[in-house]
């Protein structure tokens, strides 16, 4: 409703006007008083020497995704580059703020894959997970969106000052919160709204029973978004969420083949890495080389793996994952893999 008022009359006054106009309207809005002509002049210098853009639900560059919706903000405040939200394809990758190893090293794994594919990711900024994917896409020079729960002029939490910076530099900030707005708890559950509107797809990496990225996920089914969890372990507490988000129907991330056939990813040349010639083995890690030579054609238990190749069994799913990547093994159900071989 409210995009249609702008189109149709350009200006809020106008819109105004025929409101209070209108004698069968239910809200009362004849005590709304415009806004101090010298407070105005005051935010608009505040947002330029801060380098504070923003942007109206009728402009050509407000995210196109969010048009969708009818509960997206009228404006949006950002620092950095927007544009890229309506060229590139944008996935969210979110999790817990307090994540264990396994979730670090899976958070890594998928940000560094769609990172390789130039696929846009969107956060939230928080620690842990989202952290870990937004430094991550800074490091690979790739385009990240946080989308911040405060006003865009409060960094929080204040650890991530610097990853905020970063981020202005490889990406944007958005906000739909006023100015100096403080991060409220309430402030969180309503910009998951916005992580998912941008998205097309969901990946959630850890999540206990009440973490707000189930939250996310949440409005992603309501929006009809596709939703991908990482299943975990049935004793910990971060991945109960995620396990249920499962047995709900998510797809679950058992390897990047979930990424690939979900997103419609073509398998690049580069990464047929290696072939039937051992030679082509000299840039896989010292780690990675022992577990290439003990494995063959034919599927081999993990459990084998980690006796042929003396190495710790959580070590051992953070190398294979890396393995895979390079599309270097193929991961079979029950917890086997085997050699993947190329043509010449």
């Amino acid at each position: 409703m409210k995009r249609e008022l702008l189109e149709e009359y350009q200006c809020t006054k106008d819109i105004y006007e025929v409101l209070t106009a209108y004698k069968n309207f239910e809200y009362n809005i004849k005590n709304i008083e415009p806004l101090d002509k010298s407070y105005c002049e005051e935010v608009i210098k505040y947002l330029a020497k801060n380098d504070i853009k923003i942007v109206k639900i009728n402009d050509k560059n407000y995210p196109k995704e969010l048009l969708n919706y009818d509960d997206m903000p009228s404006i949006l405040f950002y620092k950095g580059d927007i544009e890229p939200l309506n060229k590139n394809e944008n996935v969210a990758i979110v999790g817990s703020r307090n994540p264990t190893n396994y979730g670090i090293d899976v958070a890594e794994i998928i940000t560094k894959y769609l990172c390789k594919k130039e696929i846009s990711l969107v956060s939230g900024l928080a620690k842990g997970v989202d952290a870990v994917v937004h430094k991550i896409s800074c490091d690979k020079n790739n385009y990240t969106c946080a989308v911040i729960g405060s006003g865009i002029d409060v960094t929080y939490p204040y650890s991530n000052k610097e990853l905020y910076k970063r981020i202005i530099n490889n990406g944007c900030i958005l906000s739909e919160f006023p100015l100096h707005t403080k991060p409220l708890s309430y402030n969180f559950p309503r910009r998951n709204r916005i992580i998912s509107a941008l998205s097309k797809r969901i990946i959630v990496v850890e999540a206990s029973e009440k973490s707000g990225s189930l939250i996310t996920a949440g409005h992603g089914l309501d929006q009809g978004k596709e939703i991908i969890a990482v299943p975990g372990s049935i004793f910990s507490e971060q991945s109960k969420g995620t396990n249920k988000l499962i047995s709900d129907g998510a797809i679950p991330f058992l390897s990047l083949d979930t990424l690939r056939e979900t997103l419609s990813i073509s398998i690049d040349k580069n990464e047929n890495m290696c072939n039937n010639n051992r030679d082509n083995t000299w840039s896989l890690s010292e780690v990675e080389s022992r577990i290439f030579e003990n494995l063959s054609d034919s599927p081999i238990h993990v459990d084998d793996l980690i006796s042929m190749v003396n190495i710790d069994i959580n070590q051992i799913y953070k190398v294979l994952f890396e393995m895979q990547a390079k599309n270097l093994i193929y991961t079979l159900s029950g917890n086997y893999y085997a050699k993947k071989y190329t043509s010449v």
